[in-house]
């Protein structure tokens, strides 16, 4: 696959990942601050979409390093989050761009129908014109995109909506941001916190029930957890046209975009986060940050506490499949596991809670500068364990199943003499698969029929005994087990 030309002029690749909701769609991010979305389905060189990227962060100058991408992620199955990429820039700035949807992809048809009533009912009837134009620009994409919301009688068994290639002409889409965070001065507004040293290296978005958690991690061995106050919503920049390739019969092939930051956002319609005791903190983050881009509220700071970490350290996120409040960075010092406890909508009694910090392999190597990993996947299997499968730089391969672990006993990583240490896992408060598998099914005897059988014969009693050693071999120790399991 050739992602850039041959004449690319030391253009890099930053960042690459496949989109979540579609199985032929391949999402790349380059150092020429341009984010492609590539269907291989269809074509492999060129981009079905293309979004050049020009960020303006407000009081500060235009120079390579204030835009330079770092790395992206793709939001979840929350309301317009679904249609959201985040892009996160070398100095902590977040920008987002919204919405984008692979051509031929498939959404759930419930939620896509909610969030088009939603729009219709209250960004239309809004004072402000801007609140109008934007819903009307929204209301207009997810017909031209989700054209069955518009024919519901005759497609009611459908579960799902297939997104259909759609852009406008004459408007392009705004690349919200930078994201500020609420009561924060102004010199940490910005995107970066005065906490946190170094360069923005890594960045990781999940959602954990009403929350919208994103994830910064900092070169000198530090993260940065806020979670969204607000909705994500769509925004254009109206006059600027988008380029369209189209076939001979008038289809979309692919779209073009110049994607402007505008510090003077136009007001986006505010449906607000659902929090049955946020509801006061809502209202106010409406009062201060109406018109502008959703801000950011900040959860904790992360200190991994990595010996000799410089300011450019490398370090990876990776979101738990099945745990959404719990996620990995992997560094040059090893793989931690960091748990959240308090979110702010879903779970606020929770407020003085702070993250929880595990380690789940440890390399003991003093040089945490350089990454111990080449390749690195979390992976849910079907007995509701994770499974995280790693590739060092030294070719080796390991795989640790965590089976629920609340407090893992690290793995020992030898870097030197190339071995891995297994140590054996505390107890678990979760079943674990053996014993949902059951026992193994007993051997029978292939003697002949137990009826021709008496009790009070040698071989009468010998078979007995043999069956009650099974019996006990198939129940009892099995039953053993499963009290020490769950007990």
């Amino acid at each position: 696959m050739q992602i850039l030309p041959s004449n690319n002029d030391g253009i890099k690749v930053l960042q690459a990942s496949w989109h979540p909701f579609s199985n032929n769609h391949f999402a790349v991010l380059t150092s020429d601050v341009v984010f492609r979305l590539f269907d291989l389905s269809s074509d492999l060189e060129q981009p079905e979409q293309e979004f050049f990227l020009q960020p303006i962060l407000p009081g500060k100058c235009q120079n390579a390093s204030a835009i330079c991408p770092v790395a992206f992620s793709f939001g979840s199955d929350h309301l317009w989050d679904r249609f959201s990429v985040f892009i996160l820039f070398s100095d902590g700035s977040i920008f987002v761009l919204c919405p984008v949807v692979p051509f031929g992809s498939d959404y759930s048809k419930k939620y896509i129908q909610e969030m088009y009533e939603d729009v219709n009912a209250f960004g239309l009837e809004s004072s402000n014109p801007n609140v109008v134009t934007n819903s009307h620009l929204a209301i207009a994409w997810l017909e031209a995109t989700f054209p069955d919301l518009l024919h519901q009688s005759t497609d009611t068994n459908l579960l799902m909506s297939k997104a259909h290639p759609y852009a406008p002409v004459d408007d392009s889409l705004t690349l919200q941001g930078p994201l500020c965070r609420v009561c924060e001065e102004n010199n940490e507004s910005e995107g970066k916190s005065s906490n946190c040293e170094g360069k923005a290296v890594g960045f990781m978005y999940s959602s954990a029930g009403k929350d919208s958690i994103l994830v910064t991690a900092w070169g000198s061995g530090q993260l940065q957890v806020d979670a969204l106050a607000d909705e994500i919503q769509p925004q254009w920049n109206i006059g600027i046209s988008t380029r369209l390739n189209v076939d001979s019969h008038g289809q979309i092939k692919s779209v073009a975009m110049l994607c402007d930051s505008n510090s003077q956002d136009p007001l986006a319609l505010r449906s607000h986060r659902p929090s049955s005791t946020g509801s006061n903190l809502k209202s106010n983050i409406e009062a201060v940050w109406m018109g502008h881009s959703p801000p950011l509220l900040r959860l904790a700071i992360v200190d991994l506490a990595l010996s000799k970490a410089p300011s450019d350290s490398s370090l990876s996120l990776f979101p738990d499949p099945l745990v959404p409040e719990r996620f990995y960075c992997a560094h040059g010092g090893g793989l931690d596991m960091v748990t959240l406890h308090f979110l702010p909508f879903s779970y606020p009694e929770m407020a003085s809670t702070p993250p929880s910090v595990h380690p789940i392999l440890t390399t003991g190597n003093s040089d945490t500068s350089s990454p111990f990993l080449s390749g690195f996947v979390t992976v849910a299997d079907a007995y509701g364990h994770v499974q995280l499968i790693g590739i060092t730089c030294l070719g080796e391969c390991f795989v640790v199943e965590m089976k629920g672990w609340k407090e893992p006993t690290p793995l020992q990583l030898d870097i030197d003499s190339k071995s891995i240490k297994d140590v054996e896992p505390p107890g678990t408060g979760m079943i674990s698969k053996e014993l949902i598998a059951g026992p193994d099914p007993p051997i029978l005897p292939s003697s002949s029929s137990l009826k021709s059988l008496t009790p009070d014969s040698i071989e009468g009693k010998s078979t007995l005994h043999h069956y009650i050693k099974v019996f006990h071999e198939y129940y009892v120790e099995y039953g053993h087990k499963g009290w020490e399991e769950i007990c």
